[in-house]
């Protein structure tokens, strides 16, 4: 195979080079596409703007190329080894072997690589100026000596040093509005190589490659730098390309599993779409190849730019002739053709842009390239794509076309553009072929929660831990899953915390219907591994959610304090405004501030154990007239009232201490705490579901319901290792506000502790945790404390609606019908907005991922009696004997 002029590489830069012509140099990048299903009209334009001003604000000759590749998820999947316990180390390695062969059914998924020219920029103008005039007079001999002496090619360090310095400066601006990464040695190495065998994933090289410096004693000679001499030799150089088959060139290569051949043909775009066209929909080439063909298809868009002045003239000479060539056909007496008008209309209309605006221009051709293993298959394809895109406006010649092979390399020299079906395109038109719309959702590492794209054929992965990998971004790892029962939203919720477990986290689960109690016995490496708690009213488990016991400094634990505050005042029907509120409130800080405990007389308190049985007890003080406080003004009717405020609050309080389920908040301050040591603490509350809104005993269970909030505030205000906690129903408690205040200082302390809060609702209310706010849901609070929000079926319009607000989506009359529609949107099925903002729809498919999984988190009749049939004989044994 001919070589190609490629004479030094290192990391993601490639000097391209031939003899008597200045070396240039190529950067590549791989670009981070968005997923652009449901984004709105002014996400879309100011994509489109953002891109453009990119381009024209570079002015560099590049590439953009989309391509089809197999994924190895194995690395984005094992992201979190080092934080694996040695004990569930077998089951990690287990999920990732069974996600990674999952993702691996999937064919193959499409990445954009850009490749840019690089100039070069000078530093010291002096010095620079002495080292260019050296190295352009030995420019031409050292590539003779190159071509003709074997010898490798170098190039002076101050050039490559010039280049360096221009590539950061790209690389910065392309950071402003693209998701970009340089690419490695190594994957530069695979991008050429699998130029020449499309259709065959060449493996990534292991080793890096190295610059060779060469120093000379002669007095102002030039430093210079060569590659490895093995790196002299193209990546491709061992491929056998024939291009003797018609409109295709065939490969072949020896590999190490014998030799490996195919076909495949390239496409050059003659026509972009004309007249009126809708962005993104009709002009977003990346994205339409993508969804619309079931077979790989490269895309490569080369451009150069051109000076306005320059295109003007082109454009004017062209009007000229289509001028001169309709005339002629009015001279011959023949009616002017469709296309000779309407080139005349399209270069009338572009001189008339042209007057008003001076517009970036660029020199583009857009090739496609589709492969396969015979000559059939691959004309086949052609035929498909050729179709199929002129359904778009976007014409490919049907005929063959000359196979332009040498101009599709990804660090082709700028000069090097093929002449064949130029486009003369507008940096915005360029920027129209949308080439960051995509069908990327979720983020690039962590475990699979799913497939989204038309097909189903992009994985979806989570990160745990994607807030805390970048410091310098505002983020929370917290999530909702909303949808009415039976559409999944539980059974991800369940999944993706024994995920995180696995992966070094800790988790608390609340689960008021009991139906993760079987999870030691159905998923067998949790076994030992969790701790089952179960709260019901009676003595036994009494004062175990009261937030004072969990009081260790008072003034660092101002949360739980302000807890046991709220939930007080909760159960009296009190606040701070009032006399018993105040008292309440002085009570709390006396019992749990050392040095204010010293001014209760002695015999009030029965101990100096903090809990709210001494604060109950600080309230009979005052009513005893044994304890005053100073903060009340010493006036006979003030502290009538108060006395008769304090007087009610206390034996409501007395009674819920020894018979209701508020006895769980009133510790007497010997009781032990709930113990988290395990991997995974499920918490359940016997009799906790509301059961009808005049339901006398509704206010206790609320007031239950945030001593429960609390612990679990308490649970992710830590740092010690990654934790998790999962609120599998909020039972419209949040309609409190009371308890919208508790969920608020969860979401807010799960965010600043880089910890994670997962709520399952399947009410649009409970998400209304801030009424003080003016937006329409109200449900900011909860927006902007969240990464992952997970939505899924809805059973009315007006949810729909909410649904759309909620996940920041136009809630046009499309989407609102694909929320309600039970096909689309069956279980497992949801709409994503994941943490960059990206809205897409996905399905996950847990009974392919993980069947054991799936059936530990069945809740359906048939999976409820069969487990317990087969291990309710064990659900009341001692811990120890069964291995919680």
């Amino acid at each position: 195979m001919k070589n190609i002029p490629y004479v030094m590489r290192a990391e993601n830069l490639v000097v391209s080079s031939v003899v008597f012509n200045k070396p240039e140099a190529i950067a590549l990048y791989e670009v981070i596409q968005d997923h652009s299903d449901f984004t709105t009209d002014e996400d879309d334009l100011q994509r489109l703007a953002e891109v453009e001003v990119t381009l024209a604000k570079l002015k560099r000759a590049g590439t953009f190329i989309q391509v089809p590749t197999r994924f190895d998820p194995e690395t984005n999947l094992r992201v979190d080894d080092e934080y694996v316990p040695f004990n569930l180390r077998s089951a990690y390695e287990e999920s990732v072997i069974k996600q990674r062969d999952h993702i691996l059914s999937v064919p193959y998924q499409y990445r954009l690589f850009l490749a840019l020219s690089v100039k070069e920029i000078l530093g010291h103008p002096w010095k620079d100026a002495l080292n260019l005039f050296l190295e352009n007079f030995r420019n031409p001999l050292r590539k003779m000596e190159s071509k003709l002496g074997g010898q490798p090619f170098t190039l002076p360090k101050s050039q490559w040093d010039r280049f360096l310095i221009d590539e950061q400066k790209t690389f910065n601006t392309l950071k402003t509005y693209f998701n970009i990464k340089r690419l490695s040695y190594e994957e530069v190495s695979w991008l050429l190589e699998r130029t020449a065998t499309r259709g065959m994933e060449p493996d990534k090289p292991q080793q890096e490659n190295e610059l060779i410096y060469h120093e000379s004693e002669e007095e102002g000679a030039v430093e210079l730098i060569t590659c490895s001499p093995d790196e002299i030799i193209p990546d491709f150089a061992d491929v056998e390309l024939d291009p003797g088959n018609k409109g295709m060139l065939r490969f072949e290569k020896e590999t190490a599993h014998g030799t490996k051949e195919g076909y495949f043909s390239f496409m050059v775009v003659k026509q972009k779409p004309g007249g009126t066209v809708y962005y993104p929909h009709e002009t977003g080439l990346f994205k339409i190849v993508q969804q619309i063909f079931d077979f790989p298809v490269e895309i490569s868009v080369q451009f150069v730019p051109q000076s306005w002045e320059y295109t003007v003239g082109q454009v004017s000479r062209a009007r000229r002739f289509t001028r001169s060539k309709g005339q002629s056909d009015v001279n011959r007496g023949k009616e002017v053709g469709y296309n000779t008008n309407k080139q005349l209309q399209d270069s009338e209309a572009l001189i008339y842009d042209f007057s008003e605006k001076e517009y970036p221009m660029f020199r583009t051709q857009i090739i496609l390239c589709v492969w396969g293993e015979t000559k059939s298959q691959v004309m086949e394809r052609r035929e498909k794509v050729v179709e199929t895109l002129g359904d778009y406006k976007i014409i490919i010649p049907k005929q063959i076309q000359k196979q332009l092979f040498y101009h599709t390399l990804p660090a082709v020299p700028s000069k090097a553009l093929g002449h064949l079906y130029n486009l003369k395109l507008t940096s915005q038109w360029l920027a129209a072929l949308h080439p960051l719309g995509g069908i990327q959702l979720g983020d690039q590492t962590g475990y699979l929660i799913g497939y989204t794209g038309l097909n189903d054929q992009v994985p979806v992965l989570n990160d745990p831990l994607v807030a805390t990998r970048d410091p310098l971004k505002s983020a929370t790892h917290s999530s909702i899953n909303f949808g009415p029962p039976g559409t999944g939203k539980s059974m991800l919720a369940n999944y993706m915390v024994i995920e995180e477990v696995k992966r070094g986290g800790k988790a608390l689960i609340f689960d008021p219907k009991n139906e993760r109690w079987a999870w030691p016995f159905e998923i067998p490496y949790l076994k030992g591994k969790v701790n089952i708690v179960t709260l019901r009213e009676g003595s036994s488990d009494k004062g175990k959610l009261d937030p004072l016991l969990r009081v260790k400094d008072y003034q660092e634990d101002i949360k739980a304090i302000n807890s046991a505050k709220r939930i007080m005042w909760y159960l009296t029907k009190t606040s701070s405004d009032t006399w018993a509120g105040k008292v309440i409130g002085y009570g709390i800080d006396m019992v749990i501030n050392p040095e204010k405990r010293k001014l209760i007389p002695e015999g009030v308190l029965t101990n100096n154990q903090p809990c709210m049985t001494r604060v109950i007890e600080v309230m009979e003080g005052f009513l005893n007239k044994k304890i005053r406080f100073e903060e009340f003004p010493d006036l006979d009717h003030v502290t009538q009232a108060a006395e008769r405020e304090v007087a009610k609050a206390l034996a409501d309080l007395r009674y819920h201490a020894n018979s209701s389920l508020a006895q769980l908040l009133i510790g007497e301050g010997n009781e032990e705490p709930i113990d988290y040591s395990k991997h995974v603490t499920i918490l359940q509350v016997r009799g906790l579901q509301q059961q009808s809104e005049e339901d006398p005993t509704n206010r206790l269970r609320k007031a239950v319901f945030m001593g429960i909030a609390d612990v679990c505030r308490e649970f992710v205000d830590a740092k010690a290792e990654f934790r998790t906690v999962l609120f599998d129903e909020l039972y419209d408690f949040t309609a409190e506000p009371e308890i919208a205040s508790m969920i608020r200082v969860l979401l807010r302390t799960g965010r600043s502790m880089n910890n994670k809060v997962q709520l399952c609702t399947h009410n649009m209310r409970d998400l209304v945790l801030d009424n003080s706010t003016d937006d329409e849901d109200q449900a900011s609070e909860v927006r902007s404390n969240l990464g992952n929000r997970f939505v899924y079926r809805v059973d009315d319009e007006v949810e729909a609606k909410k649904a759309c607000r909620f996940l920041g989506i136009t809630p046009s009359s499309d989407i609102l019908e694909l929320l309600q529609n039970k096909e689309i949107m069956h279980s497992g099925r949801f709409l994503l907005r994941d943490f960059k903002g990206r809205v897409g729809l996905v399905t996950f498919r847990l009974d392919e991922i993980d069947p054991v999984l799936y059936q530990a988190f069945r809740t359906d009749k048939t999976a409820n009696d069969k487990r317990e049939a087969t291990y309710g004989h064990l659900r009341y044994h001692h811990l120890q004997e069964v291995g919680v």
